[in-house]
């Protein structure tokens, strides 16, 4: 089984990226990483791509714009039966990931959610 790990990047900036990287570096088997943005600077992209991170581009520049491409990212890892995946990582702070996180669950897939800097009441609540 794929473990998937997406990243809103716009809500847990770039400057966790050594942090993160080593939060996950241990994870066996197959991985995925996605940094999904609306807007990134052009000299960071190379960075993320060498440290092994797909680069979703949420194709608008609005508030709410990669929160929706995850989203979507993840309703699509859950219909997938031929890449099942063992665990979803969110990388995130957004409240909004609340709900996505109790649906992952409920699909018998194993969630995560990793913060910048605050562990927020909503991720204690899961």
């Amino acid at each position: 089984m794929t473990t998937f790990i997406f990243w809103d990047i716009e809500n847990v900036s770039f400057h966790n990226l050594e942090r993160i990287m080593e939060h996950t570096v241990n994870i066996k088997g197959d991985i995925k990483r996605y940094v999904v943005f609306s807007k990134i600077k052009e000299a960071r992209k190379e960075v993320l791509t060498l440290n092994g991170w797909t680069l979703a581009d949420a194709g608008l520049i609005s508030k709410n714009a990669a929160d929706k491409k995850i989203k979507s990212m993840i309703d699509e890892v859950l219909a997938d039966n031929n890449n099942r995946a063992g665990k979803i990582i969110i990388i995130s702070e957004d409240k909004g990931f609340y709900k996505t996180a109790k649906r992952i669950m409920s699909s018998g897939t194993d969630v995560e959610i990793i913060c910048g800097t605050k562990n927020p009441e909503w991720v204690r609540r899961i």
